[in-house]
């Protein structure tokens, strides 16, 4: 009887999907389509009995005997087919993975009352992974195929306006879909990962490309006056929005007298992301966010390896933005209360996707790639009229950051003539803007409001007789953060907890490649220099008629900052013989270079306060 349940409530899933039946497309040996699906189904059955099987018995009995646990709705887009192998010719060419499909649009309302043990309200569009490209094998020349593009998330649309509650224990919601948390309301929408680029190998190798990451989707949800949302248990969010970009696809490897990787592809963006909230939420566990948007761009696939007589190392390419976060909450009667440690009552973020790094590369000549741009972070911005109560250790009452993503890297080049390839810069921190209206009551700041520029990447390790390291590139700027607070009163009671703290914050430069010079008689070796650190933007914080109150030690009523990036450090360069009986005929350890300028800071920073405990800091 459970089993059939199971595999009803699995087939209609896999029915609508088809995202694991095309696992055995790769098997010729098992048969038709529908024998496939068939085995797929009733493989998942079993693991998902086998699952439940392990969960504690109260959790058991509860999902037996609630009549209506929660609204779910999963789509998915098809996965893309892998390319074929094309090898043994005296030109091999493997065959291009297929773009996953996009994920479906999704506009859902709730039912009615919903008490459930996992996430309540969940609605999830997820686009398929792009295949992997084929190896392609040659006398003469060889060419992997390129990876197929990852499919978009679709769009995610919920609306609620009936009470929640959802329990659920101590799992992190990055093990998705494995297991759900005990999530209130959740809308997700995320694009597929681009394939892998398949190898290439012959007396010339060259490596395909990755596909590029799919594109997470706009996701807004309202939660509507009767709309109560209580969760209880480790990381089970209150209401939760997210929009997240694919990941870009690996290049493939490159092998022969030339010898070059396939360049990491593109990654995917965040959408955007809106939160509209008018009722009463409540959490009570550690790390369970009341009311949380985010926006994350994908990381940008690695470059693949290069090995040969003439070996050049892939390059990763652009890393996807994150999309603008906005979120609201009206009506000053609802309270919003967080209990647990690390449980900010509003969290509203926008992170760009962090560059992937270069390809190794090994050979008599050895070319390092470049190291894959970052994204930047979105608009964030956060009106709040609830009252917040947050009693829980290091919990924020609205904390709001865009954040750029790290440059990417380059992995070491190795030769008797060896160059690092270049790092990538850092991302750029969108702006920030916090209005509030609603007293809040924290242990941690009040409000937490701050653009960070994130950190270049480091220039790639050169090792051989003539090795020179790879060139750095400067941090991201960080851009305006406005905070504006009328008539409330705002307390914290924790320690270095101000009511207010806002900054704007470049980011560091890139470190240098350093360098080793290899080899019993002539070498050289020369490091580069580091990179410079971003600029930061304009801070203003207004605050009319209102009382501040903090109650420990380094906690300021208003601690505003404008902070340019620390210069990186230049990278050594340095020489090595394999025996100290070597003889030295004679060489060059070049000089370290110069450490990049320091990031600027804004000014001037206009400050309003009304409270008689105030402090401004401006740095860089």
């Amino acid at each position: 009887m459970l089993f059939d349940v199971i595999c009803h409530a699995v087939s209609g899933w896999e029915v609508r999907s088809g995202y694991l039946s095309h696992y055995f497309q790769r098997f010729p040996r098992s048969g038709s389509p529908g024998k496939r699906r068939f085995l797929t189904t009733a493989a998942l059955c079993w693991a998902v009995l086998v699952v439940w099987l392990g969960l504690p018995p109260l959790v058991r009995a509860a999902s037996l005997g609630d009549p209506f646990p929660g609204q779910w709705t999963v789509v998915f887009g098809q996965q893309g087919k892998d390319g074929g192998f094309n090898t043994y010719g005296v030109y091999g060419q493997g065959g291009d993975g297929k773009p996953g499909g996009d994920g479906p649009s999704l506009s859902l309302i709730s039912p009615g009352n919903i008490q459930a043990v996992g996430t309540g309200f969940l609605g999830l569009s997820m686009g398929g992974q792009g295949g992997g490209g084929g190896t392609g094998g040659g006398a003469f020349y060889a060419i992997g195929g390129d990876g197929g593009r990852g499919g978009d998330g679709g769009s995610v649309r919920l609306t609620n306006s009936y009470p929640i509650t959802a329990s659920g224990y101590a799992i992190n919601p990055s093990l998705w879909p494995l297991f759900f948390p005990g999530v209130g309301i959740w809308g997700v929408s995320e694009g597929g990962t681009g394939g892998s680029g398949g190898g290439g190998y012959g007396a010339g190798g060259q490596g395909g490309d990755g596909g590029d990451g799919g594109n997470g989707a706009a996701v807004v949800i309202t939660n509507q006056y009767g709309g109560n949302v209580s969760t209880t248990g480790d990381y089970n969010w209150g209401i939760a929005a997210q929009s997240l970009g694919g990941n870009g696809g690996q290049g493939g490897s490159g092998g022969g007298i030339y010898g070059g990787g396939g360049a990491g592809s593109n990654s995917g963006g965040g959408g955007s992301v809106s939160i509209a909230n008018a009722a009463w939420v409540t959490t009570s566990g550690n790390s369970s966010y009341a009311v949380f948007g985010q926006s994350v761009g994908g990381f940008s696939g690695g470059g693949g390896t290069g090995a040969g007589a003439f070996g050049y190392g892939g390059s990763s390419l652009n890393s996807g933005d994150g999309g603008p976060v906005n979120i609201t909450t009206s009506g000053s009667y609802a309270t919003i209360t967080t209990t647990g440690i690390g449980a900010d009552a509003i969290r509203a973020q926008s992170v760009g996707g962090s560059g992937g790094s270069a390809g190794t590369n090994v050979g008599l000549v050895a070319l390092g790639g470049s190291g894959g741009a970052a994204g930047k972070g979105g608009q964030v911005m956060v009106h709040n009229e609830n009252r917040l109560d947050v009693s829980g250790v290091s919990s924020y009452g609205i904390y709001a950051q865009s954040q750029g993503g790290g440059g990417g890297s380059s992995n070491p080049s190795v030769g008797l003539v060896a160059i690092g390839g270049r790092d990538s810069s850092g991302g750029d921190g969108g702006s920030v803007t916090v209005v509030n209206t609603g007293n809040i009551d924290s242990t941690d700041n009040a409000i937490f409001a701050q653009s960070v520029g994130g950190g270049g990447g480091t220039g790639g390790l050169a090792m051989g007789m003539v090795a020179i390291g790879g060139s750095s590139s400067n941090g991201g700027n960080a851009a305006a953060v406005i905070v504006q607070n009328t008539n409330t009163i705002l307390k914290t009671s924790g320690f270095n907890a101000s009511a207010i703290f806002a900054q704007s914050l470049g980011g560091g430069g890139g470190k240098g490649g350093g360098a080793v010079g290899v080899g019993a008689g002539l070498s050289l070796a020369i490091g580069r220099s580091g990179g410079g650190g971003g600029s930061a933007g304009p801070v203003t914080v207004d605050v009319t008629d209102s009382l501040i109150q903090t109650s420990d030690i380094m906690s300021d009523g208003i601690n505003a900052q404008s902070v340019g990036g620390a210069a990186a450090w230049a990278a050594s360069a340095s020489r090595w013989r394999p025996a100290p009986s070597a003889p030295w005929l004679w060489g060059w350890g070049a000089q370290a270079g110069a450490a990049g300028a320091a990031g600027t800071s804004a000014s001037p920073m206009p400050i309003r306060p009304f409270s008689p405990q105030v402090r401004t800091k401006r740095m860089g």
